[in-house]
């Protein structure tokens, strides 16, 4: 047992020995492995300095080359080109270089820092990579070009700089900035000129234009009549040819704004309508309007621009359509509205639709129409300035619609307009004229009624013995007179033009019959149309015995404003200045009304109302209207105006229609007795035309 045990020691003694052999042959081995391995880690390190360095040199040598070629290069040119060390030696330099700065070769070695002139010397405004620097000759501009040169070790060893000369490009470009600006002076004194001469055109002009109209109500020979209305008529083009040329030059200046506040759309779309309606009405056209129930009664924008816009278009369909007539339609949409002037005039050829919209373009041969050719311009640009468009839709022979599209905003707190439902009710429609027929039915659809529309008296005769129970039938002059025997005793609307006023004893002999005025007004449609509704409507009477005080320089305008008061049984006193105007108010406290020319010389207008207002509120005095008259007021006047007092504001040449619209807007004022009172009234703003 103990040799086994012997035995078994001297086995594990052996193979101990020979673990411990075999361990130190394979350390030995590993660290002669890792001895290998750092020698020829060494030996790589050693090659990449080495390659660093060749590389390092190939970059100096690239960047003394590209420096030798670069002056070399501006050797041959005028370009001045030097190099410089890290602390602004000089190594190198071309003789541009010398010669532009006047040194010598001796400059090499030294310091050389180019000397900047200041801003307050240089001609014109420094640009990026080009510099103004003070040479032998003086101050030159230079295009300059900088790029850094390294040493071996990329280290900033100096700099290679390129001077491009720029001083004759400079000296165009300073003198092509003061030829601009000499440009930009002169046209700014050439529109300021023609507003100038243009405004004071447009105060005679007006006074033509007034003493024509009143000329036109005294008893003239036909031939007497025809010339007067050419004289009105060449009055009234030359007014808008002044009138385009003033909005071009301010649109030109920049003087062009879009003033935003609270203004009624359907009355102004009917507004215009009524003012172009005798001008339609010369040349045998039907002017309608539609103006849908669903139109929010009060807007906020430009009322004034809005109403420019809107006279052109219609002036333009009445001045291009010899036959049929005009219809204007507002439509509202989400968050906009349409406002579309279509004719059945002759159309726009497609070559000419886009060139219409220019400056002093106008569509077909020239001289074929009067007309500065701006209007639809200057249209665009205030439409676009409102944040709107102005599109054209036409076809050769067919007419033309001309659609506007503006922002729909509607003033808060004001509701939408409910007029009368006529659901449920039946009407016949009878006018030879398409435009007329159509604006009466769409007004009537729109509220529900159904609508019967013919255009033949044949039709509607037959339409009528055919017993339809209509509520109503609405006929033109001359189907009535034609349909009289067969209208027994329906209720009748005959629609007139301002002209036709003097068949208005024939109409109303028969009975249940009343009348309208073209353009036809929505509400006056619809009141004649109600159940109660059978009774003509009745002209308001004249407001005699009114006295009125009328404060202007411009004796003609004075005369023509004062005989329009004096039709309308007023008695006028008229005064030539605002002190006299202040003084004889403050003597007559009873005047029913008191109109101001805003331009007069030394108390204008505007500081006689307040004058005026100060007075009345000191001793407790019942408010006077005041109307301000002006050939054409600022946006800051009639701000001033506002704050004075003034309550409305009539735009000259003040026209007939313009005054009775402007005295019906002021019948409750005048109405009031109360001292010291403010009854409310219509903003200044939204009465400009």
């Amino acid at each position: 047992m103990v040799a086994a045990a012997t035995g078994a020691l001297l086995t594990c003694l052996l193979l101990a020995t020979s673990w411990a052999a075999a361990t130190a042959v394979a350390g030995g081995a590993l660290l002669g492995a890792l001895a290998t391995q750092q020698r020829r880690l060494r030996r790589s390190e050693a090659r990449c300095a080495q390659l660093h360095a060749r590389e390092a040199v190939l970059v100096g040598r690239n960047s003394a080359l590209a420096g030798a070629l670069a002056l070399q290069r501006a050797a041959s040119t005028d370009t001045a080109a030097y190099s410089c060390d890290a602390t602004g030696r000089l190594v190198e330099a071309n003789a541009t270089f010398f010669e532009t700065f006047g040194l010598g070769a001796d400059a090499i070695g030294h310091r050389f820092f180019p000397e900047r002139v200041p801003a307050s010397d240089q001609a014109s405004s420094q640009e990026d990579g080009d510099q103004c620097l003070r040479t032998a000759t003086g101050p030159r501009w230079f295009a300059v070009e900088e790029r850094v040169r390294l040493d071996a070790a990329g280290r900033e060893a100096g700099r290679r700089i390129v001077l491009r000369d720029a001083d004759e490009r400079h000296r165009r470009e300073t003198e092509l900035a003061r030829r601009l600006s000499q440009a930009r002076s002169a046209e700014e004194a050439q529109s300021r000129l023609v507003a100038a001469v243009t405004h004071e055109v447009r105060t005679p002009v007006g006074g033509i234009l007034g003493l024509t109209n009143l000329l036109l109500e005294t008893e003239l020979t036909p031939s007497q009549q025809s010339y007067v209305q050419s004289v009105r008529s060449s009055a009234g083009a030359l007014l808008g040819l002044i009138d385009d040329l003033l909005d071009h030059a301010s649109l030109k200046a920049g003087r062009l704004a879009v003033v935003e506040r609270r203004y009624d759309l359907p009355s102004l779309v009917q507004e215009v309508c009524e003012l172009l309606g005798p001008r339609a009405e010369e040349k045998g056209l039907s002017l309608g309007v539609f103006l849908p129930r669903n139109m929010p009664a009060a807007l906020l924008g430009d009322p004034a621009r809005v109403r420019q816009v809107l006279i052109n278009l219609v002036g333009n369909a009445i001045k291009f359509t010899d036959h049929g007539g005009v219809l204007v339609c507002v439509r509202p949409l989400k968050d906009k509205f349409e406002l579309c002037v279509r004719d059945t005039g002759r159309g726009i050829a497609p070559a000419d639709q886009d060139r219409i919209f220019g400056e002093f373009e106008r569509a077909g041969e020239a001289g074929s129409l009067a007309g500065s050719g701006l209007g639809l311009a200057i249209s665009r640009k205030l439409v676009e300035m409102m944040g709107g468009s102005l599109a054209l839709i036409s076809r050769r022979g067919h007419g033309s619609a001309f659609t506007m599209t503006l922002p729909l905003r509607a003033a808060d707190g004001v509701p939408d307009r409910q007029p009368p439902s006529l659901a449920g009710r039946r009407f016949i429609v009878a006018c030879g004229s398409s435009v007329l027929r159509k604006s009466i039915a769409l007004s009537l659809r729109d509220e529900g009624a159904a609508v019967a529309a013919f255009a033949r008296p044949r039709r509607v005769g037959q339409a009528i013995a055919a017993g339809t129970g209509a509520d109503g039938i609405l006929l033109d002059l001359a189907m009535f007179r034609r349909l009289r025997p067969e209208l027994g005793d329906a209720h009748a609307v005959v629609a007139l033009s301002p002209a036709q006023r003097e068949a208005l004893p024939e109409i109303l002999q028969r009975p249940a019959t009343s009348y309208l005025i073209t353009p036809i007004r929505r509400g006056s449609l619809l009141a004649q149309l109600s159940p109660r509704s059978v009774s003509p409507a009745v002209e308001p009477d004249g407001k005699d015995g009114r006295r009125a005080l009328l404060a202007d320089d411009d004796a003609v305008a004075a005369l023509v404003v004062g005989s329009m008061l004096r039709k309308r049984g007023m008695i006028v006193e008229r005064v030539g200045s605002g002190q006299e105007a202040v003084a004889r108010a403050g003597r007559s406290p009873s005047l029913d009304l008191v109109l101001l020319d805003i331009n007069m010389p030394g108390l204008g207008g505007i500081a006689a109302a307040a004058a005026i207002r100060n007075r009345e509120a000191r001793l407790c005095r019942r408010r006077t209207p005041i109307v301000a008259l002006s050939a054409g007021a600022t946006e800051t006047q009639l701000a001033s105006a506002v704050a004075a007092g003034i309550d409305a504001f009539l735009e000259k040449p003040v026209s007939p229609q313009d005054l009775s619209r402007c005295l019906e807007a002021l019948e409750p004022e005048w109405t009031m007795d109360g001292g010291g009172s403010d009854p409310r009234l219509e903003t200044l703003s939204q009465m400009v035309r």
